[in-house]
């Protein structure tokens, strides 16, 4: 269950300017927080390999997913 609370936090300028920056589309600032703290986001590996590198790794899953389901 998700819980809202209302928290007020001070931040400087500076600090604001820096999370919205950090904030993604769709990401809530409890989101980004959590995620600039270690909250864990799968997004954030996207960096460590090329484009290509990743179509590769998906083109690799399909195939192993029609090898395991050859009648789906």
């Amino acid at each position: 269950m998700l819980s809202l609370m209302t928290r007020m936090v001070q931040l400087s300028d500076d600090a604001y300017r820096r999370l919205t920056n950090a904030k993604r589309p769709g990401e809530s600032y409890s989101d980004t927080v959590m995620r600039l703290l270690g909250g864990g986001d799968l997004r954030d590996l996207q960096d460590l390999r090329s484009p290509s590198e990743i179509e590769d790794a998906r083109e690799n899953i399909r195939e192993a997913d029609r090898l395991d389901r050859p009648g789906a």
